[in-house]
C-alpha cells in the first residue's frame, strides 16, 4: 500500500471535511462583522453596472489567489517550510497585520492617550 492510498481512509476523508467545515465556520465567525461594515456601504453605492463587475472580478481573483496558493504550497521546499513552521508562521502574519490595522486606524494611539491620561 502505497503512502496515498494509506491517506484515503474513511477517517481520513472524514476528518478533511471536519477541518474544511471548522475552517469555514471560524473564517465566516472571526470575519463577519466587520466585512459586513466596509462591504455593505460600498455596494450599496455601486450602480447594477458597477456591482456586476466588482462581482465577476471578485470572484475570478478569489479563483486565481486559490489556484496559486495550491500551486505555491504544492512545491516541495514551501510544504517542508509550512509543515514545519506553519502555525508559527500563521500566528506571526495574523498578529503583524493586527498591529498594523490597530497602528494605520488610530487606534493603538487612541488607546494609549487612554491608558496614560
Amino acid at each position: 500500500m502505497t503512502h496515498q492510498e494509506s491517506m484515503a481512509t474513511p477517517a481520513n476523508r472524514v476528518s478533511a471535511n471536519h477541518l474544511f467545515l471548522t475552517v469555514t465556520f471560524i473564517t465566516v465567525a472571526s470575519c463577519g462583522a466587520d466585512n459586513l461594515g466596509g462591504y455593505i456601504p460600498y455596494f450599496a453605492t455601486r450602480t447594477s453596472p458597477e456591482l456586476v463587475i466588482v462581482l465577476v472580478t471578485f470572484t475570478v481573483m478569489v479563483a486565481v489567489f486559490c489556484l496559486l496558493a495550491t500551486i505555491i504550497t504544492h512545491l516541495p521546499a514551501v510544504r517542508a517550510l509550512l509543515d514545519r513552521y506553519g502555525a508559527l508562521l500563521a500566528g506571526v502574519i495574523y498578529l503583524g497585520l493586527g498591529i498594523l490595522i490597530l497602528g494605520e486606524n488610530g487606534t493603538a494611539l487612541h488607546l494609549w492617550h487612554l491608558i496614560h491620561h
